[in-house]
């Protein structure tokens, strides 16, 4: 953003704020009052409006939006290196949207008339571009960063109301769940490193809150597609984005997208920690290259349970548990990514492995847990089985983080991801340790601080719910 932009921004913030008065504003930069004038007016004359327009003002206003948008939008695209209004936003498309505001969401007859529009209807452009100019003016990163957030839950409720209206969810507003998600990521990449912690928290939080929403709205209209499903991955991607920065900042430098498929790269591993050298570790005989580790550093020999993800031939320690007592196996789990070319050695989680003696490679994506020995300080694998993603690609929304606390009276428990706690109602829940086997309420306790994972949560009356419960016991 250019010195003028950045005074055009602070100068609206105050005027919206009542900190100063368009006239303030042009005597402290008299140089760009011409500039100024039009659009702090415009600002200004947002908290006065008192109109109620008729249905065809609003069909004309609404063409005419259309038709001083089009021309702006490519003018922009022309003429990029003339002007620096124009590289933010055209003054007359801006006047009139904002125009558009003044008129529409002004007064008492017709407050919130564009902001409660769904998609297709008249006025949904206008709620579109109020957004737009919301996000042009908010200058702090953080900020901004809470305003997508805020954005991506709006479309989400738009879908509910489209379907309690017996429409179909569009398509475009399911879009840009994701597409906001990832401009939150953005502007908070921007941000102080200190502040990355807290707003992690609030960017878990709420993911966790619109995903279970989208299960909620699934459920109760029993809808399913791509579309769908697709949005609610993304919500899970950000589940563990969240998680992975939380405790290794270093991976917001890779630039996480929730349309990454992020699951490729995620596995854990359980073994004895061999040796460190720089930050290459070796774990049961399986080599954790370029190890990202925000902790202190285990001492060797010590029994390790690993959960990372491997992006960018970098690899980020989500968790990091070690064991009381030393386990003669070594356990890798984690999607199969290939072979190299010789087809001596399995990718698992993207993490190198030494090919297991007579086994045929399994179709790419399938999910392993890979068993073995330590022999000569590499990985013998002597047992390869597929399993179930629990939860995954069935529309259900799905939670991880670890067990903070349970609640035996209340059949509640609380998951902390990012940092946040999750309250969830478990009365109707079944619970079942890493092997499969049901475990009870009394045992679940007794597993406070490990990681778990909820699936099929829904919202009822304020109150989480979720179906199932998978957690990583001893």
């Amino acid at each position: 953003m250019s010195r003028k932009e950045e005074i055009l921004a602070e100068c609206i913030e105050e005027v919206q704020q009542g900190r100063s008065t368009v006239e303030d504003c042009l005597r402290r930069y008299p140089e760009l009052s011409s500039e100024l004038k039009t659009m702090l007016e415009l600002v200004q004359g947002i908290k006065t409006a008192n109109v109620s327009p008729t249905p065809e003002f609003r069909r004309r206003l609404r063409s005419r939006l259309f038709e001083e948008t089009a021309p702006a939008k490519a003018k922009i695209a022309k003429e990029s290196g003339r002007g620096w209004f124009i590289s933010l936003l055209s003054v007359r498309a801006a006047a009139t949207g904002l125009m558009a505001l003044v008129v529409l969401a002004g007064g008492t007859g017709s407050v919130y008339a564009a902001q409660s529009s769904l998609p297709g209807d008249v006025l949904y452009q206008v709620k579109i571009g109020v957004e737009n100019v919301q996000v042009a003016v908010t200058r702090d990163p953080e900020q901004r960063a809470y305003l997508y957030l805020k954005l991506a839950q709006r479309r989400i409720d738009e879908v509910a109301a489209e379907l309690s209206l017996n429409r179909t969810p569009s398509a475009s507003a399911l879009a840009a769940v994701p597409e906001k998600t990832d401009a939150a990521l953005r502007e908070i990449e921007k941000a102080p490193s200190d502040r990355a912690g807290a707003f992690l928290s609030r960017f878990a939080e709420t993911t966790a809150n619109q995903q279970i929403a989208l299960g909620t709205i699934l459920n109760a209209n029993n809808q399913s597609g791509n579309a769908m499903q697709q949005t609610m991955t993304s919500l899970q991607r950000a589940n563990l984005i969240a998680d992975t920065a939380f405790n290794n900042t270093a991976f917001l430098e890779t630039n996480p997208s929730v349309r990454d498929n992020m699951e490729k790269g995620r596995f854990q591993v359980e073994g004895a920690l061999l040796s460190i050298s720089g930050k290459n570790w070796n774990v049961g005989g399986v080599v954790l290259a370029n190890v990202n580790f925000s902790g202190d550093i285990p001492p060797v020999n010590s029994q390790l349970q690993i959960d990372a993800i491997n992006k960018n031939n970098e690899v980020y320690i989500i968790d990091l548990e070690i064991k009381s007592a030393p386990q003669p196996a070594v356990t890798v789990q984690g999607q199969f990514t290939g072979t190299d070319k010789s087809g001596k050695v399995w990718y698992v989680g993207d993490t190198p492995i030494d090919a297991p003696e007579g086994k045929t490679p399994p179709a790419e994506g399938k999910n392993l847990e890979v068993k073995g020995v330590t022999s000569n300080n590499s990985l013998s694998v002597k047992d390869v089985k597929e399993t179930g993603d629990q939860g995954k690609g069935n529309g259900q929304a799905q939670l991880e983080g670890k067990l903070d606390s349970v609640n035996a009276a209340k059949k509640t428990i609380v998951i902390k991801v990012a940092g946040a706690g999750i309250s969830i109602d478990i009365s109707s829940t079944t619970v079942y340790d890493k092997n499969g086997k049901q475990i009870s309420l009394s045992e679940l306790a007794s597993n406070i601080g490990k990681r778990i994972k909820v699936n099929g949560m829904s919202k009822k009356g304020g109150t989480n719910y979720a179906k199932e419960i998978r957690i990583d016991t001893d």
